[in-house]
């Protein structure tokens, strides 16, 4: 990464002061080289100390890595026994830095998701986006459609809100949404686990870079600290 120390924080007790860039397929080979020694607990905490820099190297590495296609987000039981999977996140802004995102497939073989935030529960809305695959290897969480008709019609209210706190009467349209309004995630894979994002304002022709972030699924409850700032309590997928 543009940061050599962070790779190594948690597998040495000591770092140079003197940090020189690194080619983005070395941030890529590094950041999986440190994470696939790291026991769950210590990854969440490497994922959280990551900062903008070395995101937006993962994503411009990640360009060339596996595709993220829907094996990324289905449950290790297979999409047959598709449920509400969830991933912690992080993203590279100070505020409202921790979310997760949580996923549901339809008998259509679509995906749909939300944010779970505290600033989400501010703004009235979860941010829902409609998940689709590119031709690249990427995927994209679009925020741009009618959620509230569209979950109504195909009966998604109830199983998107299946988490303690929101409630159907929070759903909102995006469109006219501070934060969630013409908004568009592009992700792509990092390793079987983890995942790179950009969030983008997209209006017209114009493109604003909002923030890089990281999900990610584990094995294990994050720690203590790690808890999303809404309060939500960690479950395995349902």
């Amino acid at each position: 990464m543009t940061r050599l120390c962070l790779l190594t924080a948690f597998v040495s007790a000591s770092c140079a002061t003197a940090v020189l860039p690194v080619a983005a397929s070395d941030c890529l080979r590094d950041f999986n080289h440190t994470f696939e020694r790291l026991d769950a607990p210590s990854r969440h905490r490497f994922i959280e100390h990551l900062e903008l820099a070395d995101m937006e190297c993962l994503f411009t590495a990640s360009k060339s890595a596996v595709a993220f296609d829907e094996s990324f987000i289905a449950s290790p039981g297979g999409l047959a026994r598709q449920k509400l999977q969830r991933f912690s996140g992080i993203n590279s802004l100070a505020v409202g830095r921790r979310f997760e995102k949580h996923l549901v497939r339809l008998s259509t073989g679509e995906w749909y998701g939300y944010n779970a935030s505290s600033i989400g529960r501010t703004l009235a809305s979860p941010g829902f986006f409609h998940v689709r695959f590119t031709g690249d290897g990427s995927a994209v969480f679009d925020y741009s459609g009618d959620f509230v008709g569209d979950l109504e019609r195909q009966g998604l209210t109830e199983a998107l809100l299946a988490t303690p706190g929101l409630e159907a009467r929070g759903v909102q349209n995006n469109t006219g949404n501070l934060l969630f309004h013409d908004l568009v995630d592009t992700l792509r894979r990092v390793n079987a686990d983890v995942a790179v994002g950009t969030a983008e304002r997209i209006t017209g022709e114009r493109r604003t870079l909002l923030s890089y972030f990281m999900i990610y699924r584990s094995p294990s409850p994050p720690p203590t600290g790690f808890q999303t700032d809404d309060g939500l309590t960690w479950s395995q997928a349902r």
